[in-house]
């Protein structure tokens, strides 16, 4: 399965917290913003705590990624030891790309500086 991701400009920040939809309040300089359930953040709280998803998504992503990796790796075996040849090459291609796509995001995490 194949995904394309394409972002656009979100219209509004979302609350590190809960993820809701956030506005702008007037009160505060550098702008402040609150969610629906009363999470207030000013533009200076926001960086730490948008880097702090940021990596929990990606650490989740990468669990991911070696879990997924592991039990394709199981199927394939057991699919191979039944005599499956389709069901054992299947399951061998997913466990091969889910160990090359937790290795691209290993390099990426490796040379960036975005959780810093």
């Amino acid at each position: 399965m194949s995904q394309k991701f394409e972002l656009s400009q979100p219209i509004t920040p979302t609350c590190p917290n809960c993820g809701g939809s956030m506005r702008e309040t007037a009160e505060g300089s550098p702008q402040s913003h609150a969610c629906k359930f009363g999470h207030g953040f000013n533009v200076a709280d926001m960086d730490p705590s948008e880097l702090e998803r940021m990596w929990n998504a990606v650490a989740i992503a990468f669990r991911t990624l070696n879990e997924r990796a592991e039990l394709c790796r199981r199927m394939a075996k057991v699919s191979k030891a039944g005599g499956q040849t389709y069901s054992s090459e299947r399951w061998e291609k997913s466990w091969r790309e889910a160990e090359h796509r937790a290795g691209v995001l290993r390099r990426f995490l490796d040379k960036s500086s975005i959780c810093e």
